[in-house]
């Protein structure tokens, strides 16, 4: 199984172990089901991000909780252990000290389910374990997202295909035992294909089941910038404008993008 990284859990995932700074706002996940509370959290985040409604606000927020979902991902498929992300294990801390704010979950309790032996067993745990966590913890809270802000639900969960298949292509590439290297792209197809669609996620087809677009390289040709699957809605926070990979560029607008990025670096 090997030893738990958590420097990756934190730096590219966003779950930490650490309380947050004493400016930092803090609150318990499971209270972000609540309408007013939710609404709250939301106008807050927005005025933060100088945006005018609460749409980019729950865009951001469900890409952080998608860091839950990655690391979920990360811990079966490296280290056959699914830690608890349920949303009354977990506290949404936001700091202040960067330009923008940014969002951590901290679990309460560090507990872990280990995965069991055989191959069959084990196919029944995965399959328990990222059902429970979709359709138990990431729908209700992409949902009340959505209530909250009225962006369509199939925005926020469009937030996340294109980074779980960016982050599973690296974890394939830094890995080196064949063994594990095969179960990180079972795991992620069985996301992909393994899940039913309504019952798990709420929708008539499974999000992770997106087809994922490469796009002309910006500056290093051996490096294919990726489509996101939904707008990040960047360009509706002040200063920001859109994506080169965002998907309501047409192609003479992302030139234009691109242009622009490449005169600035």
């Amino acid at each position: 199984m090997g030893i738990m990284d958590f420097d990756r859990l934190e730096q590219q995932y966003g779950i930490t172990l650490l309380p947050a700074e004493p400016e930092a706002m803090v609150i318990p996940a499971a209270e972000l089901l609540q309408a007013s509370r939710m609404e709250e959290f939301l106008d807050h985040y927005r005025s933060l991000l100088r945006a005018d409604n609460r749409q980019p606000a729950a865009a951001f927020t469900a890409v952080s909780f998608g860091g839950a979902g990655l690391a979920l991902q990360y811990c079966v498929s490296v280290h056959d252990r699914a830690p608890d992300f349920s949303l009354d294990n977990l506290v949404l801390q936001m700091s202040l000290s960067s330009k923008r704010p940014d969002i951590s979950f901290r679990p309460l309790h560090w507990r872990e389910r280990e995965s069991p032996e055989g191959e069959l067993p084990r196919r029944q745990w995965l399959a328990e374990v990222l059902a429970g966590f979709y359709s138990g913890q990431a729908r209700p809270l992409l949902e009340s997202l959505s209530a909250a802000s009225g962006l369509h639900i199939s925005q926020l969960w469009g937030q996340l295909p294109t980074w779980f298949y960016r982050d599973i292509r690296q974890l394939l590439e830094e890995e080196r035992r064949e063994r594990v290297k095969a179960r990180i792209s079972d795991d992620y197809r069985f996301l992909r294909e393994g899940l039913e669609a309504r019952s798990v996620f709420g929708r008539s087809r499974n999000p992770f089941a997106a087809q994922i677009r490469a796009l002309e390289p910006l500056v290093d040709p051996n490096r294919l910038p990726l489509m996101k699957t939904a707008c990040c809605l960047n360009y509706m926070t002040e200063d920001y404008g859109y994506c080169y990979t965002c998907p309501r560029l047409n192609e003479e607008q992302r030139t234009l993008v691109a242009e622009s990025y490449r005169a600035r670096h």
